[in-house]
């Protein structure tokens, strides 16, 4: 896990990390969502999030250790809707919906089936570290 904003590293637990079907690789964290497809383009990793590099410099602190599992639902080239920027959680949801324009709803539409697939992928992966 590689955190964009202090450039600081974390490796996931090797033996969690061997338990898991899927893609492996470098995961970036930044502090706020990436909207555009050149941005998430140029981001060194695999996926980009928001959360995984928090947990991961917590669990090292603390000597737990640490595998990131995430499902991604929207692809690199997707350009995010503006309001997907304004849901950082200070924006009141009515302003964030304020910035909703038409041709956002296919985009936010695909991006709730890449979250519910997302989801079922997370629950086969999370049953295969806990089987072992």
């Amino acid at each position: 896990v590689l955190d964009l904003g202090s450039g600081a590293r974390y490796a996931c637990d090797a033996s969690a990390c061997a338990r898991v079907a899927g893609r492996r690789g470098s995961l970036v964290t930044a502090a706020a969502p990436l909207r555009s497809a050149s941005e998430r383009r140029a981001a060194p990793g695999v996926a980009v999030d928001m959360e995984s590099a928090p947990i991961a410099r917590e669990a090292a602190r603390a000597g737990i250790p640490f595998v990131a599992i995430r499902a991604v639902g929207d692809a690199a080239d997707t350009e995010l809707p503006a309001m997907v920027a304004a849901i950082d959680g200070s924006t009141p949801a009515r302003r964030a919906l304020g910035t909703l324009r038409p041709r956002d709803v296919p985009v936010l539409g695909r991006l709730a089936l890449g979250a519910v697939i997302g989801g079922w992928a997370l629950r086969r992966a999370a049953g295969e570290l806990i089987r072992g």
